[in-house]
C-alpha cells in the first residue's frame, strides 16, 4: 500500500468510526464508489476496531473500571483462586476477561489477577495468546513496564478459567488522565514522556514489539516525586521481533488485525512487516496527543482533507518536537527515528529562531501563529530542567545503556554538570555513566545474619551470584569480569560490592557499583527476596545484578544454567548453604549439605549443581589430607553431575585430575570446558599448566594464543600471557604483552606493576620505581608497595625500601610475602637482629597457614623454607624444600630457591650445584645474581667463575646480599605520601 493510499484509508476510517453503525454502509458507498478494494480495507479496519474491544483494555489499573461492574463477575470477594489467590475486589472487565485485586497467600503480596473468560478459555488460540503475554512480558524488567508474574488455571465446576498474575498498579490510564485534564501538565510532561520512552525502549532491547501502544495501555502510578510513574501494560498483542512472519500472525485470529486503529501504524493495519518501528509510530501519536490534547491524524475544524498529520495540531508543538513527531508519523518506516529515546533526545534539542518578522513557518510552509498555544517554551524548558532531571532519575530512565549521555540529550549545559550531579545523586543511572570498557570485579557481599546458619547461606548466595554473572556474561571478548575472593585484589577499576542481611524467610541485599579511582558510586540498588521464591533467588536476582553492571546475559549459557536450577526450596537452601560452607573451608559440613540437596523431597538428583558442589568439597578434602578416598568420592560426584554438563563441571573435574597428577585426564576435562565456553579464563590457565606438565610446549602456546585472540578487549588473558612469557624467559615478548595491557587498560595498575617487576629482573631499577609509583597512584594497594620497595632495595636505597615494606606489612599484617620482603631487607640493613628474626618467623607462620589452603603455592613454599632455615629449623626447612622439588622439579626457580635455602643452612656445595641447575634450566644471569646469598657464598671461589661460565660480566650488577647504600637515591615519587 502506497503512503497516499494509506492516508486515504486512514481518513475514511476516522470519519466512518465516528458515525453510528447504521449509517456507515451508506457513507462508504458514497465515498468509495466503485473502488471495492478501498471499501474492503476500511471495512476491515472497522471490524478490527470492534473485535479488539480494547483487548483486556489495560485493565490492570485499579481505578479505571470502578463503577463499571459487569452483571455477573466470575469471582466474588473472598473467593480462593487456584488454592492460592484470595480475591479482594473486582476491578473491571475488558473485551475478553476480567481483572481483580487479589492477595497471594503464599508470598503475602497484593497482585492484579487477570482472567480469560470461560468461553475463551476453551479456545486454544486465546489461551495461547494469554500464555504468550506472560512469556513476552517476563523478558523485560523495568520500572516503566508492568511486571507479569505467572500464568495459572482455576477449575470452577465444569469450567476451566485461565488467569495470569501481575503487578497491581494503583493509578489511572493516560487516556483517562487526558480526558480529565486535556493534556499533560507542563511540569510533568518531560518526565512522563521520557519514562514512557525508557519503558518502550526496554521492550525493544529485549526484542519485544508491543503492537498496541496507546494511552489506554499506559498507567500513571502516583509517586512521591513531582510527576507520576507511567507504566506500560497489556502485552496480549505483543510479539518477539525475532519471530518469523507466520509466527507473528499466528497470535491473531485469521482475518483480524487486533489493536487500536487510532494508534496503529500503517504497516500494521495493512498486515505487513511489523516491528519496533511500528511502536515508534504509535509512540509519536501518543506523545502528540499527550502534549497537545489532540490526535494529530484527526482533521481539525476548518482544515481541508488531511494529507498526513494535522498541521494545526502539530503547530501547537515547539519546532524540534514537531519535526521529530512528523518523522515518527512517516508512512515509510525507514524514515522514522530508530529508538524511543532518539525521539526524546530530538525533542530536547534547542529550538531554532523564527523568521525575520517574528513569525515561524512549519515544514509544510504554514505560518505558525504567535498566539498559538505552546507546550514547551524556551523559558519553561530552562525553568523545569532540574525538576525534569530528578524525575527522570527517579523514574529509572537509563540513557547510558542506550548510548545516549545526558549531555547528548540536553546539550553541553548539562554534560558539564554530569559529574556534579553524580555526586549529588550517587548511583543514579542517568548521571553516573559507566565507562565503555566495563572492567568489573564482583566482591563477595558482606553477610550479616540473625542466626549462624544464615551466614553460610548468605555467603553461598553471594558466591552463587558472582559465579553466575561470570558464567552468563555476554560479549565475553569485549570486557573483563572478575569474581574476587576474600584476598586483596587489585587492578580492576570498577567493583560491584554490597551487604546482605539474612533473616527468617527474607534476604535483603544492598548493592553498589563503585569506581575505584575516586570512590564514586555509579550504581546502587536494594533488593529484598523471599527465601522460598525460587525464581527470584535463582534467576531474578542474577538478572537484576546484571542490569546494574550493564551486562547482557548469554542466552545459550542461560538456558544451560537454568537446566541445572533448583527443583524445590529446601534443596536450593541446602545447596547455597553448602557453597557458603565451602567458602568457610568447612568441607565436610559442606559435603553434608550438598548430599542433603541431592536427596531432596522428590528424591534423586535435585539439580546437578549440588552434585558438582559435593565433588568440590571432596576435592578440597583430598587436597588437605592427600587421602585418595576423597578423590574417588569427588570423581563419583562429578560423574553424577555430568547428567547436565557445564563449563563449571569440566573445570572442577580437570582440577581434580591435576591434583591427582593425571594431566592427560585433566587436559580432556579442560578441553571440554573450553568447548562449552571458549572464553573461560581459568580453563585456559589450567589447561596450559597441564600441557606444560606433559612437556607439550607447542600446544600450551596454542592455548595461550587462543585465549588472547578470543578476548581482544580484556587485558586479563594478555596479562597472563606476559607472566608465562616471563617465566619462559621470553622477556621481550613479555614486555610487549604488558605494554598492550597498559594500552587496553590505562587506568588499571596491574600492567604498570607487572612491567615494573619485569624490569626488576633486568636491573632497570629507576624504571621499576617509576612504574610501581604509577600503579600506586592509580590504586593505593599494598602489593604495589612491595614492588616499589624491591626497586629501592636493589637500587641501594635501603631506607626507602624498608619504609615501603613496613607500609605493606602494616596494611596487610597477615600477608606472608610482605613479611618476607621486609625480612630480607632487614637482613641486608641490620643483619641477624631481633627484628629480622621476628620478620622471618612471621613469614614462616603465615606462609605455613597459607599452604594448608593452597599446598602447591611455590612462592609460599620457598619463603617458608628459607625462613625456617635462617631460624635454624633445619629439618622443617628441608621438608619444605623437598615438597617444592616434588611439585616443580624442572622449574629453574625451584633450583634457585634451593640455593638460598642451602646457603642459609651452610651447605656450601649444595648452593653451587643448585645455582648451576637453575642456570642450566634457563634462569637469567641477572636473576641468579640477585639471589640473597650470604657474603661467604659470594666470596667463595666457585661463585664468580660459575656466573662467568654462563656469560656474566663481573661488575654488571650486584647481588642482593652485597647491596650497599647508594650514594644518591632517586627522589621518591611517593614523597608527598604519609605512610603509616
Amino acid at each position: 500500500m502506497t503512503p497516499e493510499r494509506w492516508e486515504q484509508v486512514r481518513q475514511l476510517f476516522d470519519r466512518a468510526a465516528e458515525l453510528e453503525a447504521t449509517k456507515r454502509q451508506a457513507f462508504l458507498q458514497a465515498e468509495c464508489g466503485p473502488d471495492a478494494e478501498l471499501r474492503a480495507e476500511v471495512e476491515r479496519l472497522l471490524a478490527a476496531d470492534q473485535a479488539s474491544g480494547g483487548f483486556f483494555g489495560g485493565a490492570t489499573n485499579v481505578r479505571t473500571f470502578l463503577g463499571a461492574q459487569p452483571d455477573q463477575p466470575v469471582f466474588s470477594e473472598r473467593d480462593i483462586v487456584a488454592e492460592r489467590f484470595l480475591i479482594v475486589r473486582y476491578i473491571g472487565r475488558g473485551g475478553m476477561g476480567e481483572v481483580y485485586e487479589a492477595t497471594d497467600l503464599e508470598l503475602h503480596e497484593q497482585v492484579a489477577l487477570k482472567t480469560l473468560l470461560p468461553r475463551y478459555s476453551a479456545d486454544q488460540r486465546h489461551v495461547s495468546r494469554f500464555r504468550r503475554e506472560v512469556h513476552v512480558a517476563r523478558k523485560v524488567k523495568h520500572p516503566n513496564v508492568c511486571k507479569i508474574h505467572d500464568v495459572g488455571r482455576h477449575r470452577d465446576g465444569s469450567a476451566d478459567i485461565t488467569f495470569l498474575t501481575m503487578e497491581l498498579l494503583d493509578g489511572e490510564t493516560l487516556s483517562d488522565y487526558l480526558k480529565r485534564e486535556g493534556k499533560l501538565k507542563p511540569e510533568e510532561a518531560l518526565s512522563i514522556v521520557g519514562q514512557m520512552a525508557a519503558g518502550l525502549q526496554a521492550l525493544h532491547e529485549n526484542d519485544v514489539v508491543h503492537r498496541d501502544f496507546k494511552p489506554g495501555n499506559i498507567i500513571l502510578v502516583p509517586s512521591d516525586e513531582a510527576s507520576p510513574r507511567p507504566v506500560i501494560t497489556d502485552f496480549g498483542l505483543a510479539i518477539l521481533a525475532t519471530e518469523r512472519e507466520h509466527e507473528q500472525t499466528a497470535v491473531t485470529e485469521p482475518g483480524h488485525i487486533l489493536g487500536t486503529p487510532d494508534y496503529m501504524a500503517p504497516e500494521h493495519m495493512a498486515a505487513q512487516n511489523v516491528g519496533s518501528w511500528s511502536d515508534i509510530y504509535s509512540f509519536g501519536l501518543v506523545v502528540c496527543k499527550a502534549l497537545t490534547g489532540r490526535h494529530p491524524l484527526r482533521r481539525e475544524e476548518g482544515e481541508q482533507e488531511l494529507q498526513g498529520a494535522s498541521a494545526q495540531v502539530l503547530s501547537l508543538l515547539p519546532r524540534p518536537t514537531e519535526q521529530v513527531i512528523r518523522r515518527c508519523l512517516s508512512t515509510i518506516s525507514s524514515e522514522r527515528p530508530t529508538t524511543p529515546l532518539d525521539v526524546v533526545r530530538a525533542m530536547s534539542a534547542p529550538e531554532e529562531t523564527g523568521t525575520s518578522d517574528g513569525a515561524e513557518l512549519s515544514p509544510a510552509g504554514e505560518e505558525r501563529h504567535e498566539g498559538a498555544a505552546r507546550f514547551f517554551t524556551k523559558g519553561r524548558v530552562l525553568a523545569a530542567v532540574s525538576t525534569v532531571l530528578l524525575a527522570l532519575v527517579l523514574g529509572g530512565l537509563r540513557l547510558d545503556q542506550q548510548g545516549i549521555t545526558l549531555g547528548g540529550m540536553l546539550g553541553g549545559m548539562v554534560s558539564s554538570l554530569q559529574d556534579d550531579l553524580c555526586t549529588r545523586f550517587p548511583g543514579e543511572a542517568l548521571f553516573c555513566v559507566l565507562p565503555p570498557d566495563r572492567d568489573i570485579a564482583f566482591q563477595p557481599l558482606d553477610v550479616k545474619a540473625d542466626e549462624k546458619i544464615g551466614l553460610a547461606y548468605g555467603r553461598g548466595l553471594s558466591r552463587f551470584i558472582g559465579d553466575s554473572l561470570y558464567r552468563l556474561r555476554a560479549n565475553k571478548g569485549e570486557f573483563c569480569f572478575h569474581v574476587r575472593d576474600e584476598r586483596q585484589h587489585v587492578g580492576v577499576p570498577l567493583v560491584l560490592s554490597g551487604e546482605m542481611h539474612v533473616s527468617a524467610g527474607k534476604v535483603r541485599i544492598d548493592t553498589k557499583l563503585v569506581r575505584v579511582s575516586d570512590g564514586q558510586v555509579l550504581r546502587q540498588q536494594e533488593f529484598e527476596r523471599n527465601t522460598d521464591d525460587l525464581r527470584d533467588l535463582h534467576e531474578g536476582l542474577v538478572e537484576d545484578l546484571a542490569e546494574i553492571i550493564g551486562y547482557e546475559l548469554d542466552l545459550e549459557q542461560l538456558a544451560s544454567w537454568l537446566a541445572e536450577g533448583p527443583r524445590d526450596v529446601t534443596a536450593f537452601a541446602d545447596y547455597l548453604t553448602g557453597l557458603g560452607l565451602l567458602e568457610e573451608r568447612e568441607y565436610e559440613q559442606a559435603g553434608e549439605r550438598f548430599r542433603s540437596a541431592l536427596g531432596g523431597p522428590q528424591g534423586g538428583l535435585a539439580f546437578t549443581a549440588a552434585a558438582r558442589g559435593l565433588g568440590d568439597a571432596n576435592r578440597a578434602l583430598f587436597a588437605q589430607t592427600n587421602d585418595v578416598s576423597w578423590a574417588r568420592e569427588a570423581e563419583q560426584a562429578y560423574r553424577q553431575a555430568s547428567a547436565i554438563p557445564s563449563v563449571d563441571l569440566y573445570r572442577s573435574w580437570g582440577a581434580l585430575k591435576q591434583a591427582e597428577g593425571d594431566h592427560e585426564g585433566a587436559v580432556l576435562q579442560f578441553e571440554q570446558a573450553l568447548q562449552s565456553d571458549p572464553f573461560d579464563y581459568w580453563s585456559h590457565v589450567y589447561l596450559l599448566h597441564s600441557y606444560e606438565a606433559l612437556g607439550n610446549r607447542a600446544r600450551a602456546d596454542e592455548v595461550l594464543r587462543d585465549g588472547v585472540e578470543r578476548q581482544p578487549g580484556c587485558w586479563l588473558m594478555r596479562n597472563f600471557m606476559a607472566k608465562v612469557q616471563m617465566d619462559n624467559r621470553q622477556l621481550h615478548d613479555s614486555e610487549q604483552s604488558l605494554l598492550k595491557v597498559i594500552q587496553l587498560a590505562p587506568r588499571n595498575p596491574s600492567g604498570y606493576n607487572n612491567l615494573a617487576f619485569l624490569y626488576l629482573g633486568e636491573g632497570r631499577y629507576d624504571e621499576v620505581i617509576e612504574l610501581a609509583a604509577k600503579a600506586i597512584e592509580i590504586n593505593d594497594s599494598p602489593p604495589f608497595y612491595l614492588t616499589l620497595g624491591l626497586g629501592y632495595l636493589y637500587r641501594g636505597c635501603i631506607e626507602d625500601a624498608l619504609r615501603n615494606f613496613r607500609h605493606a606489612v602494616g596494611r596487610t599484617p597477615q600477608n606472608f610475602l610482605a613479611w618476607y620482603r621486609l625480612a630480607e631487607a632487614l637482613l641486608v640493613a641490620t643483619g641477624d637482629s631481633d627484628e629480622t628474626r621476628e620478620a622471618f618467623l612471621q613469614t614462616a607462620n603465615l606462609g605455613t597457614a597459607q599452604l594448608t589452603e593452597q599446598p602447591d603455592q611455590r612462592e609460599a613454599i620457598c619463603a617458608v623454607s628459607r625462613s625456617l632455615a635462617l631460624l635454624g629449623r633445619r629439618e622443617e626447612a628441608l621438608d619444605q624444600l623437598a615438597n617444592l622439588k616434588r611439585i616443580a622439579p624442572s622449574a629453574d626457580a625451584t633450583h634457585l630457591c634451593a640455593a638460598t635455602v642451602h646457603d642459609a643452612l651452610g651447605n656450601r656445595a649444595e648452593v653451587f650445584s643448585s645455582l648451576r641447575g637453575g642456570l642450566e634450566l634457563g634462569a637469567t644471569l641477572h636473576g641468579a645474581s640477585q639471589l640473597p646469598l650470604s657474603k661467604q657464598a659470594r666470596d667463595d671461589g666457585r661463585y664468580w667463575p660459575l656466573l662467568e661460565e654462563f656469560g656474566f660480566e663481573r661488575g654488571e650488577t650486584a647481588s642482593a646480599g652485597s647491596i650497599e647504600m647508594a650514594a644518591a637515591c632517586p627522589q621518591s615519587p611517593m614523597a608527598g605520601l604519609s605512610l603509616h
